[in-house]
């Protein structure tokens, strides 16, 4: 328990019967039950809403990782800064101008003929 054996648990209740008294011990034990029962009580409520917690974090965090290569497809879709690596352009430029390296407009090049 509290590192008492049996020795001390004996002192124990032989001094609390002497200080008390046989005829107040009954009430002073039904107090301290109720005490223990209320403490108890806490301690499962507060145990409880840590755990609740720490699930809630868990979640969290499994979904994000589990939403990671969405948010990066979605990011490079809304035209965000893509991440090196996964295989997005550096720059909007390059793709426009593959295979071109002037920088003359393609209309001019085509001599101004539509379609």
């Amino acid at each position: 328990m509290f590192g008492i054996g049996w020795p001390e648990f004996l002192l124990i209740v032989v001094v609390t019967v002497i200080v008390i008294g046989p005829d107040e011990l009954p009430k002073v034990l039904r107090q301290a039950g109720k005490f223990m029962h209320k403490l108890r009580s806490m301690s499962r409520v507060l145990q409880d809403a840590v755990d609740d917690a720490v699930r809630e974090a868990e979640i969290e965090e499994i979904t994000r990782k589990a939403n990671e290569p969405y948010m990066k497809e979605l990011q490079f879709e809304l035209g965000g800064p893509p991440e090196k690596g996964d295989g997005a352009p550096e720059d909007d430029d390059d793709v426009d101008d593959a295979g071109d390296d002037s920088d003359t407009p393609r209309a001019e090049k085509s001599g101004g003929r539509d379609g």
